[in-house]
């Protein structure tokens, strides 16, 4: 089992770290200077990327899940660290064509 390590959200100024990374099981790279993450965390046979833009106030996350997994189980989490004011979601079944999502506004 690898450490875990915390650290201040880069989008909010806040005194408590919110961010934890898992050594071995994420990758994540800061581009300092108010210039955002990117980075990947590895779940089984699943993972989440994320992608932010803190000079446009946009934060990109892909949930990809395997199984019965639910990847909405994830949004509450995600909704608290980074307090948006609107989040957009859009699912995407493997082997189906279809695509569905709305968007959802957070009070």
């Amino acid at each position: 089992a690898g450490a875990s390590y915390k650290g201040l959200c880069p989008f909010h100024n806040e005194k408590t770290p919110s961010f934890i990374v898992q050594k071995g099981d994420s990758h994540y790279h800061c581009f300092g200077n108010a210039g955002g993450i990117s980075g990947v965390s590895l779940l089984a046979e699943s993972h989440i990327t994320i992608h932010t833009w803190p000079e446009r106030g946009f934060a990109a996350i892909d949930i990809f899940v395997c199984g019965n997994c639910d990847p909405s189980d994830c949004l509450p989490t995600l909704i608290h660290v980074f307090d948006p004011e609107e989040v957009q979601t859009r699912i995407f079944h493997r082997g189906d064509s279809n695509i569905s999502g709305h968007i959802q506004k957070v009070a």
